[in-house]
């Protein structure tokens, strides 16, 4: 599962904009200086690893199925993100800043690639819903562990609901093409976690 260049270049700035979107909210609440690079820090390193984990399961479910697999960023999601993080106070997160684009490599009928299509498109948001559930335990932590998790928990779900929204081009539209029960049951998953996430951390 070789990176070219210029996709590990685009992951990169996408793991950048997507950390700074995420941590605008700390500025707009004018946090105290000496905690705030730190929390900043704490979103990059959580936002880095929820998105990369995103987009690679996406890439190594795409490869499993036999498809070429790569990530390609959108230009004009990573300005919109910055938009509406800005408008917003840091608040809406438009977490769309690039895709991975699959390219079939064995012929398979429309049906087959449906499926294909669909189990790779929900394989990000599940990832995220795991990795939020993993680190719910540590949540209730106090000191840095107890903030990494919650922040950790946070990116995770809101990453899972943004993308379960069945609207092109976020992945929960491609598991709708495929599977109505499964994008449905991923939705109210998801954005359930996300009205709970005040009571869970």
């Amino acid at each position: 599962m070789k990176f070219s260049k210029k996709e590990a270049v685009e992951l990169l700035i996408a793991w950048i904009v997507l950390s700074l979107c995420f941590s605008l909210h700390l500025i707009f609440r004018a946090m105290p200086f000496p905690l705030l690079p730190v929390i900043v820090l704490i979103y990059f390193i959580s936002v880095g690893l929820s998105f990369v984990v995103h987009e690679l399961t996406h890439r190594y479910v795409a490869i499993r199925y036999g498809y070429l697999a790569f990530f390609h960023l959108w230009p004009q999601g990573v300005l919109l993100a910055l938009l509406v993080s800005l408008i917003s106070g840091g608040t809406i997160i438009f977490a769309a800043l690039g895709a991975v684009y699959i390219i079939p490599l064995v012929h398979r009928d429309f049906s087959s690639s449906l499926r294909a299509e669909g189990v790779i498109a929900l394989s990000g948001p599940l990832s995220n819903l795991v990795l939020s559930l993993a680190l719910l335990p540590f949540a209730s932590f106090t000191g840095i562990l107890g903030v990494i998790a919650r922040i950790g928990v946070s990116v995770n779900i809101w990453l899972a609901a943004f993308n379960s929204i069945p609207l092109p081009p976020l992945d929960g539209s491609k598991v709708f093409q495929w599977n109505k029960a499964a994008a449905l049951l991923l939705l109210i998953a998801s954005w359930s976690l996300v009205l709970l996430r005040g009571v869970m951390l």
